[in-house]
């Protein structure tokens, strides 16, 4: 097993889809409440992309809106 670094970690990505769109506000709202903060609605309905505090990203990805 291979052990990774801490920015290894840190650049890893990571991506939660949302079924049911009348969630999706409860968990952005859940992380901003948490300390965390929107990067990104640019292509929502799509998805849009949080971070932690320490800066780890997290894209919450719909189903709506793909071409």
């Amino acid at each position: 097993m291979t052990k990774l670094t801490g920015q290894q970690i840190a650049d890893a990505g990571l991506d939660g889809w949302v079924y049911l769109l009348g969630g999706l506000q409860t968990r952005i709202d859940a992380a901003l409440a948490v300390g965390g903060t929107l990067v990104s609605d640019a292509e929502a309905p799509s998805f849009w992309v949080l971070a932690d505090p320490e800066g780890n990203r997290v894209c919450l990805c719909t189903w709506q809106d793909r071409g």
